[in-house]
């Protein structure tokens, strides 16, 4: 292989080491805002449906609901609001 022919493959694999670098941070980057906003949800979620049903008298009973996102179904929770002191998500 010629010294022409080496120093521009060297030059390309840099170029594309560098961009598999930068859409990794980014990747990462809105992987950490999208868990941040989904945390948001589901805690703003859990302490309103605490409110409502420690509002409404339903201490006894266990609550289920779904909860959708922009991209699906998150799934179901079952609260019982008698076990309830605070919705916090980590």
């Amino acid at each position: 292989m010629w010294p022409d022919e080496l120093n521009r493959r060297s030059k390309k694999v840099l170029e594309t080491t560098s961009k598999v670098a930068d859409l990794e941070t980014s990747l990462q980057q809105r992987l950490q805002t999208q868990y941040h906003q989904m945390a948001q949800q589901m805690t703003w979620f859990l302490k309103t449906m605490q409110k409502n049903l420690l509002a409404s008298g339903k201490q006894a009973r266990t609550s289920k609901t779904c909860l959708h996102g922009k991209n699906g179904n998150f799934g179901s929770v079952s609260i019982r609001p008698s076990k309830i002191l605070d919705a916090k998500i980590f």
